[in-house]
C-alpha cells in the first residue's frame, strides 16, 4: 500500500514540477539536429516567399573563384548607420511566428510518451517555455537588404530578438582580376547572396552540446 501511494505521489510531483529544462535534457543531439533542420521544409511550405536555404558546409563556387583570384570579403558590423530599404523588423517577426508554430508542434510530437504522466496542458506550457527561452535562439537567419542611405546591398543576420547589419566590400591587390573588381568596391548582390549561403550550417557552442543552426533566406533576393 505504501508503494502504491508513493507512486501516486511521484506521479503528482512529475506533473506539477516539470521544468522546460527536463524536456531539453531528454533530447539527444540527433533529435535536436532533426528539429533544427526540419524548419527548412516546414518554413518553405508554410511561407513560400521565405525561401529558406540550407546545406551544411556549403561552399559557393562563385566565392571560390573570387578567392582564387585573390579577392576577399570584408564584413563590417554596423549597429547604428544602416537604414534598410525593406522592413527587416517585419520579416524578423515572420520568422519568429514560423518558428513558434513549427517548434511547438515538432517538439510535442517528438517527445512521444516520454512524459506520459504529465498533463497535456502542463507539457504544452513547458514546451512553449523551452521554445521561447532556448530553442528559438538556436536559429540564425541570414538575408540581404539595401541600405537607403547608400543604395548598397547589405548582409543582415536575425537571431532571437536581434537583427544585425553588415556592410560588405571587396579586398584585393589583384587589379587585373577577371571580375573588374577593385579594392574597397561594394559587393554585387549575387556575391553577397553567396556569402550569406556560405554562412549556413550546424553550430556547436560547447563540444557537441547546445546545437544551433544558421540558414539563409531569399526573402529579399529580388530587391
Amino acid at each position: 500500500m505504501k508503494t502504491y501511494f508513493k507512486k501516486l505521489n511521484e506521479k503528482s510531483n512529475q506533473s506539477n514540477e516539470l521544468d522546460w529544462l527536463d524536456i531539453a535534457v531528454s533530447m539527444t543531439n540527433v533529435e535536436i539536429e532533426k528539429i533544427l533542420t526540419g524548419i527548412v521544409d516546414f518554413g518553405n511550405k508554410l511561407e513560400r516567399q521565405i525561401r529558406i536555404f540550407y546545406k551544411d558546409k556549403y561552399k559557393s563556387p562563385i566565392i571560390d573563384k573570387l578567392e582564387k583570384e585573390k579577392i576577399y570579403i570584408e564584413k563590417v558590423y554596423e549597429p547604428y548607420n544602416i537604414d534598410p530599404l525593406k522592413s527587416a523588423k517585419e520579416f524578423h517577426q515572420i520568422l519568429l511566428d514560423i518558428l513558434d508554430e513549427y517548434l511547438n508542434v515538432i517538439v510535442y510530437n517528438m517527445l512521444g510518451n516520454r512524459f506520459k504522466n504529465v498533463d497535456d496542458d502542463i507539457l504544452e506550457e513547458k514546451i512553449k517555455e523551452w521554445v521561447s527561452n532556448d530553442l528559438v535562439n538556436r536559429f540564425t537567419f541570414y538575408f540581404i537588404n539595401i541600405d537607403k542611405k547608400t543604395d548598397n546591398y547589405i548582409l543582415c543576420k536575425s537571431n532571437g530578438n536581434m537583427i544585425f547589419y553588415y556592410n560588405c566590400s571587396y579586398m584585393t591587390k589583384n587589379n587585373n582580376n577577371s571580375f573588374g573588381i577593385r579594392n574597397g568596391d561594394t559587393m554585387f548582390k549575387e556575391h553577397l547572396i553567396e556569402i550569406g549561403k556560405e554562412s549556413v550550417g550546424l553550430t556547436y557552442k560547447q563540444g557537441n552540446v547546445d546545437v544551433g543552426i544558421s540558414l539563409y533566406s531569399g526573402y529579399f533576393d529580388d530587391l
